[in-house]
């Protein structure tokens, strides 16, 4: 028998879910749930209101599937609290509400991991509010922007947020076990991602990315775009073979902004940033200087190019710099 909760309550409950198995998206950050991820989840949750004692709310509200343990460091104000499964078969169950299957056969799940069908989707929304609107956001942007090679503080998050806006840009399809109500809310949830996208909003997290990976002189950067970007366009070649979701109106739009996006984004990082050795010239996508986020994007890149030194890395063959950056200095 399911908790009888609140809506707020259960929308709270059905994040701690979908961010709790972090492992499963997370490359470089936090392998479990701790008090700061779970605050800002909470926070984009509640209309950007802080919840207080979001760890003890997680620990009421999502018992007995998960646990609250205690990481000691040196004097008590340096224990961080995390969240886990309390046992594997736990972490097991909630894994396969995400296909609403077991053994092969079809399962009950409860409204509390109904969303896990979707939960790339839902990660990547809540990112999208981290990068718009949160002051952490603001925060770790300024110091990155003061000091981008060892920032002052508060970036330790961007890392999380980041991998749970990527997972839902490298979707291919939707899962087929979806009904009708979960197609009204991918809809719902491919709608903002995309709004992201096609707005000015996205560059908060953009400027991020492009300092982080340019100081570094990393690649990584690069690789996801094209990751996301031949995402998209395997989500956009659909048959009647395929899922009811990859065919939904709202995901297929999705996928024509990210294709668009990270077909701008791409050419901008080989123009101003670091590339893997063997990607091949990317010429400028057709209307690029016409699309005022992609202009956006290559000001960004010019911006801090500087970071990303010629005499350290040296750009492949065929990069034309002068001529873009007196193209779209402003």
């Amino acid at each position: 028998m399911e908790k009888p909760l609140s809506p707020l309550q259960l929308r709270l409950s059905q994040q701690v879910f979908l961010w709790v198995d972090m492992i499963d998206f997370v490359k470089v950050g936090r392998s479990e749930l701790d008090q700061e991820i779970l605050s800002i989840i909470f926070q984009a949750e509640n209309s950007g209101e802080e919840v207080f004692d979001s760890i003890d709310l997680a620990k009421r509200l999502c018992s007995p599937l998960i646990t609250l343990n205690v990481a000691k460091g040196k004097g008590a104000r340096n224990q961080r609290f995390k969240i886990s499964f309390i046992h594997h078969t736990a972490a097991q169950f909630v894994r396969q509400s995400a296909s609403r299957k077991a053994a092969n056969k079809a399962m009950a799940v409860p409204t509390i991991l109904r969303p896990q069908a979707l939960k790339a989707l839902y990660r990547g929304t809540t990112s999208v509010r981290y990068f718009e609107e949160s002051i952490k956001c603001t925060q770790a942007l300024d110091s990155l922007r003061s000091y981008p090679s060892q920032p002052l503080g508060g970036i330790d998050t961007y890392f999380e947020m980041a991998y749970g806006l990527w997972n839902a840009l490298f979707l291919e399809t939707l899962p087929d076990c979806l009904d009708d109500d979960d197609l009204v809310q991918a809809s719902i949830l491919c709608s903002k991602l995309t709004e992201f996208l096609l707005s000015r909003r996205c560059l908060r997290w953009v400027e991020m990315a492009i300092i982080i990976n340019y100081d570094g002189g990393f690649t990584n950067l690069f690789e996801n775009v094209i990751e996301a970007l031949c995402a998209a366009e395997k989500a956009l070649h659909v048959t009647n073979q395929d899922s009811m979701g990859k065919q939904l109106t709202a995901f297929q739009s999705y996928s024509i902004a990210r294709r668009q996006f990270f077909a701008d984004y791409a050419y901008v990082i080989f123009c101003t940033g670091p590339t893997i050795e063997e990607s091949r010239v990317l010429t400028e996508p057709d209307g690029f200087s016409n699309r005022p986020v992609a202009t956006d994007l290559m000001l960004l890149g010019q911006k801090w190019t500087h970071l990303y030194s010629l005499r350290r890395f040296p750009p492949p063959a065929g990069r034309i710099w002068g001529k873009r950056r007196d193209k779209y200095t402003r």
